[in-house]
């Protein structure tokens, strides 16, 4: 009988161990996804934050023909840079301009690479892929949203929603990223 028992109990803590890991592994893999697109929506940003002012005036004046002139790299090879343009949706005091029906732009951003073998048994690298989505709003300072003194600014919201791979499927979470781009003479 106490054999009985004390299985009993070593099961009991077998099971909340194994649960207690499990869970430990699923955050981390949470963290890594919540990681990689935060960094690569930081990437975004700090592009934009290195363009000249006209360029957010143009692409305010006519968002549904321009776009913001961002680059990516390829994962498996640094030396392969590639235009990787953001739209926008132009925010005004009356109202806003989508340039895309569903409202963000998808980018597939890699997270990881893996050595794999291929069919005929040599090894290859291949790319995990995380999609993201971006949502750029852009408000005109310069108009003096909510009674606020005018400014030659810009303000950039980056709302980027990554998509999280799961044993019950995926799902999406959600961040943001906000800054000014200013009209100074340096």
């Amino acid at each position: 009988m106490e054999v009985m028992i004390a299985l009993g109990v070593l099961s009991l803590n077998v099971i909340g161990l194994s649960s207690a890991m499990i869970q430990a592994q699923r955050m981390s893999y949470q963290a890594i996804y919540q990681n990689a697109a935060f960094h690569a929506s930081q990437g975004f940003l700090e592009q934009m934050r290195s363009m000249n002012y006209s360029e957010f005036e143009a692409v305010y004046a006519d968002p549904d023909n321009v776009t913001l002139p961002t680059l990516s790299t390829s994962a498996l090879s640094t030396d392969v840079i590639f235009d990787d343009p953001l739209s926008f949706q132009a925010s005004t005091t009356s109202g806003a301009l989508t340039r895309n029906a569903n409202g963000y732009d998808e980018k597939q951003v890699v997270i990881d690479i893996r050595e794999e073998v291929n069919e005929i048994g040599e090894p290859v690298s291949v790319e995990i892929i995380m999609p993201i989505r971006f949502t750029l709003n852009l408000v005109d300072l310069s108009e003096g949203p909510g009674g606020q003194t005018p400014l030659d600014a810009f303000e950039v919201t980056l709302d980027y929603q990554y998509e999280v791979p799961s044993a019950s499927g995926s799902y999406w979470r959600s961040g943001k990223l906000v800054t000014v781009i200013g009209k100074h003479e340096i």
